[in-house]
């Protein structure tokens, strides 16, 4: 006792350290659970401060980053977004200006569209009347004859079989001379018939041989309603017949190149061309893919100055196989072909259309088989190898950018057919028609341009 009384303040000393190591030992309940969850938390931050210190690269930026997350690096992020921007938007314009490659003449201002390579100034968006207003009918109807020559080969020749009354007319100046006289031949007489279809067999051969492929008469779409008239053609009328020669112009040079240095119709790929429709040509029996009559475009837009967007922002998946129906960049018009083609030049012919521009897709293609004896009947002789008619439907995707300057005030605005929503080509001709199927009513609608 009289030791801790001498010692009283050691004593008083140890106790509170020995009071206090207890307190850090064996803490409180409430101040443990604070330590633990103070202590957890900075684990989880070290952690994350870890995982962020991961060598990040980030493209046309500075060099890899081995920290956590810096202003640096977030600048360097900011410019990442700015050059995809930039490089973006040059993709477009570099898409737009292949896209009117061989429609205008290149760096044109105001935009001079070309006619099948030749230029036409004086038109659109409005024609000049203080020149020629009928030069363009004139250029106009000299496209098709130059056109059906160069698909056949030659211009002195129907692209066509012989017909039975050109056939039957043909064997009696033959054989009669001019004058005629086939009246007197024996019908009965087993030679005279022999000689007579031998001649008619010998005719068709001569024709196919002497053509690098068919083309059937309205095989090419020509606005007759005002190229066959008296009348000059409206700005309306010429911004169409201009978009519809672009489309053709392409198809043409597709097969011709496909077709190559071919000399008549067994030796070429393909064999006949049978129909192209563009657009709502609802009216010809001979036309594509059923629906309601409308313009050349599927969906157009307002082109007018800050005119709101389509509803479907330019896409409806449950109308075409792409969805592009159009919208602010871009206008859609749908295109029909009909060919008879060796099918082993089907995708030779896909990739020929590519090349003539960017803005084709085919979206889908009905292949009826051909009965060589059935067409040989009609007098479309194809060759050795087999033949299948293809019905293949396109799209065509015209860049706004330099399209809406072409167009007259009222196809801008909306205003005429041209801009009628819902365009749909027609029906396809009856493949089960003669001439191993060609011809028909027209009378096979399909759903959204699908077959």
């Amino acid at each position: 006792m009289k030791f801790v009384k001498a010692n009283a303040v050691l004593v008083v000393c140890g106790a509170v350290v020995l009071l206090a190591l207890v307190a850090i030992y064996w803490p409180l309940s409430t101040t443990k659970a604070a330590l633990l969850e103070k202590a957890n938390t900075r684990l989880t931050e070290a952690k994350s401060l870890q995982a962020m210190s991961m060598q990040i690269n980030i493209p046309f930026g500075p060099p890899p980053f081995n920290a956590p997350p810096t202003q640096e690096m977030a600048k360097a992020k900011l410019t990442v977004q700015q050059r995809m921007k930039e490089q973006a938007q040059k993709i477009t314009e570099l898409a737009a200006r292949d896209n009117q490659r061989g429609r205008l003449v290149p760096g044109s201002n105001p935009p001079v569209p070309l006619l099948n390579d030749k230029p036409e100034p004086h038109f659109l968006p409005q024609i000049d009347r203080s020149g020629n207003p009928f030069g363009f009918k004139e250029d106009y109807n000299r496209l098709f004859p130059t056109w059906m020559a160069a698909l056949a080969g030659r211009a002195d020749i129907h692209p066509m079989p012989p017909t039975m009354q050109e056939l039957t007319t043909l064997y009696d100046v033959t054989m009669h001379g001019a004058g005629g006289g086939g009246g007197m031949m024996n019908a009965n007489d087993p030679g005279s018939l022999d000689a007579k279809n031998n001649f008619f067999a010998g005719q068709v051969s001569e024709r196919a041989n002497s053509l690098r492929m068919y083309v059937d008469d309205d095989a090419l779409l020509r606005d007759r309603e005002w190229a066959d008239s008296a009348n000059q053609p409206t700005a309306d009328e010429i911004f169409q017949s201009i978009v519809e020669s672009w489309l053709q112009k392409d198809i043409i040079a597709a097969i011709n190149d496909v077709n190559g240095s071919s000399k008549n119709v067994g030796d070429s790929p393909i064999k006949r061309l049978q129909r192209i429709a563009i657009g709502g040509d609802a009216d010809n029996a001979g036309g594509f893919a059923g629906g309601a009559k409308g313009g050349l475009f599927l969906e157009p837009i307002n082109a007018v100055e800050n005119a709101a967007p389509p509803a479907n922002n330019g896409i409806d998946l449950s109308r075409t196989l792409t969805g592009h129906v159009g919208g602010g960049s871009y206008d859609t018009v749908l295109v029909g072909i009909t060919v008879y083609i060796d099918p082993a030049a089907e995708n030779k012919f896909y990739d020929a259309l590519y090349r003539q521009n960017n803005g084709y897709t085919v979206l889908n293609v009905r292949t009826t088989t051909v009965d060589p004896f059935d067409a040989a009947a009609t007098g479309f002789l194809y060759g050795k190898t087999q033949v299948v008619r293809k019905d293949i439907l396109v799209e065509a995707l015209f860049f706004r950018s330099w399209l809406v300057p072409l167009m007259p005030p009222d196809v801008r605005d909306g205003k005429t057919v041209l801009g009628g929503h819902g365009a749909r080509p027609s029906a396809p001709a009856n493949p089960n028609s003669t001439g191993g199927g060609g011809g028909g009513g027209g009378n096979n609608p399909v759903d959204n341009q699908l077959f």
